[in-house]
């Protein structure tokens, strides 16, 4: 197998994550508002898409004066994201970052360059051309919100941890697989200090793992046989604004929403 890839947490210059999934919005917080489990709560109650994609842009628009109000005035706003591919989702005065799901593709600068987003609902795997989709296995990975981590032992929390540490190198396997990468782009939906530790999210067990990225990597070059030279590390959101700044679709400070299992979000200032 190829030598360790040199491994580094990647922060574009300009560009700084944000959390506005918790803003509380009446009786929700917007992740409870805008996301996949209030898109399956809707379709269940037999709502067309159209009628799903007005009511989440009227929660949007509502919520981007509270998002101002944490983050400061932002001139634009685009969204990215799955959602966005919803029965024409539109709310005013909002770009849209063409890709859908795979968004953070964008943030390739060529096709030797292998991007993976380890989603909250989907694993989304780009090189070149190439687009593969792998839906979260919820037998191995069950979704646990935050809130509900308590409600769990330690033994269940590293046992899932570790389960949700494999499904992430499988699929980063499958990515090498996918052709020569000389770079790996890798998008993870949690916050990352400098160091690669992880803050909270719905994959139990990997908050606060100092090790994860690093074994979750190793895991994968050994399932591939094979290693990028180097691999870039980000907060999902920080990718999609990447590609939305490469993409000519930032002017003046951006406010970049993307929209999945919940609203994510980074803002661009250059």
């Amino acid at each position: 197998m190829d030598a360790a890839p040199i491994i580094e947490r990647f922060r574009a210059p300009g560009i700084t994550p944000a959390e506005v999934w918790d803003l509380h919005l009446n009786d929700r917080a917007f992740w409870q508002h805008v996301g996949s489990t209030r898109l399956a709560e809707l379709r269940e109650a037999g709502r067309s898409e159209s009628a799903i994609a007005a009511e989440f842009a009227q929660v949007i628009s509502g919520a981007l004066p509270l998002i101002a109000e944490r983050l400061g005035a932002f001139q634009r706003v685009v969204l990215a994201g799955g959602l966005t591919l919803l029965g024409g989702l539109s709310v005013q005065g909002a770009a849209v970052l063409p890709g859908g799901e795979f968004c953070a593709a964008g943030a390739a600068d060529s096709d030797a360059e292998l991007v993976v987003d380890i989603g909250q609902t989907a694993h989304k795997l780009a090189l070149g051309p190439q687009r593969v989709s792998i839906p979260r296995d919820l037998r191995r990975c069950p979704l646990v919100t935050v809130e509900h981590h308590a409600d769990l032992s330690p033994q269940s929390i590293a046992e899932l941890g570790d389960a949700a540490c494999e499904f992430a190198a499988q699929s980063i396997a499958r990515g090498l697989q996918l052709g020569e990468a000389h770079t790996l782009w890798l998008a993870l939906p949690v916050a990352l200090n400098d160091a690669l530790l992880p803050g909270d999210c719905t994959y139990p067990g990997w908050e606060g793992d100092a090790g994860l990225v690093r074994r979750m990597l190793a895991r994968a070059c050994e399932l591939a046989g094979r290693a990028p030279e180097r691999v870039k590390v980000a907060n999902d959101a920080e990718l999609a604004a990447l590609a939305a700044r490469k993409a000519g679709l930032c002017a003046g400070r951006t406010l970049v929403l993307t929209l999945g299992f919940g609203p994510g979000a980074a803002v661009v200032d250059a």
